[in-house]
């Protein structure tokens, strides 16, 4: 429950804007570092890839540190390799923010290109990693 509820919470301060995001997210963060400890592999690794995006996300006033991101991205991705949102959301939070349009694009290629997996836990978000996998190939010219 305290995933989705931080999941959500994120979701719901993104599309408020700068001023949200900034208000909850100690409380957010908290809640994920427990979930990290609780159990690392949570939901594919969940702890890790929000934290791949937290970091990236951020304004730089307020702690963003696009290292952290990519070694939390790439620990999610070590962990949970065949769950494809994980490099998605790597090339759209940690690439775009490194301006790093080669990255961006080997990693939704790497998505498009992997099979859905027949484990019924993540096969169908799968699937939608490669929909958002497309669609973010084909945004790349006014990514970058």
């Amino acid at each position: 429950a305290a995933y989705w509820y931080c999941t959500n919470l994120s979701r719901f301060a993104n599309a408020k804007g700068l001023s949200a995001r900034l208000f909850y997210k100690d409380r957010v963060s908290a809640a994920m570092r427990r979930i990290g400890v609780l159990d690392a592999a949570y939901f594919h690794a969940a702890s890790d890839r929000f934290f791949g995006a937290y970091y990236s996300a951020l304004p730089s006033i307020a702690g963003r540190d696009l290292s952290k991101s990519g070694e939390h991205f790439d620990k999610a991705i070590a962990a949970a390799p065949a769950y494809l949102s994980n490099k998605v959301l790597k090339a759209d939070f940690l690439a775009v923010n490194l301006d790093d349009r080669a990255l961006y694009t080997k990693l939704l290629e790497e998505v498009l290109a992997a099979p859905d997996g027949e484990d019924p836990d993540f096969a169908p978000e799968n699937r939608a990693a490669k929909r958002q996998a497309k669609k973010f190939l084909a945004l790349a010219g006014d990514r970058f």
